[in-house]
Parts: structure tokens; sequence; C-alpha cells
């Protein structure tokens, strides 16, 4: 859940969210808000690109964002909708893949 928390576009309320989230579904609060800080500056151009690549899959019209160094208000309105269902595909993906990874490697642990 803080992987997803971390890259989905809930800014400002990550911290927060992975916290009450934990506690609805009593998880590890202290992991949930850990993982949900994936989504560090150095990482932010990442997450960011691949959003924006996630959501041409899924808008046909989609335009390519062709120049990253000139980034103005009106590339971010035109992409923005690409930006949002990007990155929450992308938040789903990373999600059940690193709960997949931590599922098999924790089991791999136990039965050592």
């Amino acid at each position: 859940m803080g992987v997803f928390i971390g890259i989905a576009p809930l800014w400002g309320f990550q911290s927060f969210l992975s916290i009450f989230l934990a506690s609805v579904f009593r998880l590890n609060k202290g992991l949930c808000f850990a993982f949900s800080n994936v989504s560090i500056p150095p990482m932010i151009p990442l997450i960011i690109w691949g959003s924006i690549q996630t959501g041409k899959l899924f808008i046909s019209s989609a335009k390519p964002l062709l120049d990253y160094s000139h980034i103005d208000f009106q590339a971010i309105s035109e992409h923005f909708l690409q930006y949002v269902l990007g990155s929450l595909a992308l938040a789903l993906v990373a999600a059940v893949l690193f709960g997949l990874s931590s599922f098999t490697l924790l089991r791999f642990n136990q039965r050592r």
C-alpha cells in the first residue's frame, strides 16, 4: 500500500493517507509510511516520466512530450490526464510487483 500511495498523484496527503489506511486495514503503520516515501526528490523525474509513458497506453490521442527541458503550463495541461491515468496504473503495477517480491522473499527466508 505504501508504494501505491507514494507513486499515486496524491500530493501532500501521502503520509496522512498511508498511516490512515494502514490503520483501517490493520497493516504495519511504520512500514506503510516508510514505503510511501518512494517519491523522494531524486525519484520524482523517473516517476513522472514513467507515469507519462504509461499514460500513453491509455490515451490514444496523447501528444508526445518531446522536450523535457521547457515544460510550461500548456504542456502540463495537455498531458495532465495522461499523467494521472499513467501514475495510477504505474502505482498499481509497482505495488503488485513489490508486494509479490516481498512476499516471495519473506516466504523463502521463512523456509530456511
